[in-house]
């Protein structure tokens, strides 16, 4: 996000607007040089047409932004906070989460940056909170979410998600997604390791969901369905992925 923001700065300064910008991050930032063509083939009147208002490029950046305001009980020390997202290409291949831990106190962000399609991305956007709130939890707090899963019981949720309007889920993947995180509940519970470091629980997060990334795939090989077809999606995709649990003061 900071380098479209200093991309945006740069262009500004050649008198190009935020259309040019689209354009020029598609083609993995070389953006001087295809500014030096724009130069060359857009008249002057062509380059002022295609510049955009101050209000329009307000309007641009702000079209996925996301403010939330949080009472004493779910921020803690945290009173509110923002999220915003200016693409890059379309469709954006990238996601941002934030979500509430509701069984062990404080929030999460992550940054997902999506390699070859969106479906890596958005399945550890979806995913990734409540692995590292199950890795978070205690023994006695992780047996009953154990005992609410064998139920089906969905009154014991583990994360509460911030969404922006544009955000969403992939329902089709839902069941699958419930089998793999009871998997790792159940299998947590016979470790019965408490992560006291955070950094340990989110490390252990991070691995186990790459790990079921790859499984799902694997399992339902050569099956022509949608759902395997979506899980093989996000398995030869990619993602760089960043979060960071702000606990509850």
């Amino acid at each position: 996000m900071q380098v479209m923001i200093s991309g945006l700065s740069r262009l500004s300064q050649w008198r190009h607007g935020a259309r040019v910008l689209e354009k020029t991050f598609c083609f993995h930032g070389r953006e001087r040089n295809l500014l030096k063509c724009y130069r060359r083939t857009l008249t002057v009147g062509a380059r002022m047409n295609a510049m955009l208002t101050p209000t329009e490029v307000s309007n641009k950046l702000r079209e996925h932004e996301l403010s939330v305001k949080l009472n004493p009980y779910e921020g803690g020390v945290v009173t509110s906070f923002d999220t915003s997202q200016l693409h890059a290409n379309i469709p954006i291949e990238d996601r941002r989460a934030a979500s509430k831990c509701l069984r062990t106190g404080g929030l999460l962000f992550g940054v997902f940056d999506g390699h070859a399609g969106d479906a890596c991305a958005q399945a550890v956007k979806d995913r990734l909170f409540e692995y590292i709130a199950v890795s978070l939890l205690e023994y006695d707090r992780l047996a009953e979410i154990h005992d609410a899963m064998v139920d089906r019981r969905q009154s014991l949720q583990l994360v509460k998600s911030y969404n922006n309007t544009n955000d969403y889920t992939v329902d089709l993947m839902r069941e699958r997604y419930r089998k793999s995180l009871f998997k790792f509940v159940t299998d947590s519970l016979q470790m019965n390791t408490e992560h006291e470091d955070v950094a340990d629980a989110l490390e252990l997060a991070f691995v186990r969901l790459d790990e079921d990334l790859s499984s799902e795939a694997k399992t339902l090989y050569n099956r022509q369905t949608a759902t395997y077809q979506h899980s093989l999606k996000v398995a030869v995709s990619g993602e760089i992925g960043r979060a960071s649990c702000r606990e509850r003061v």
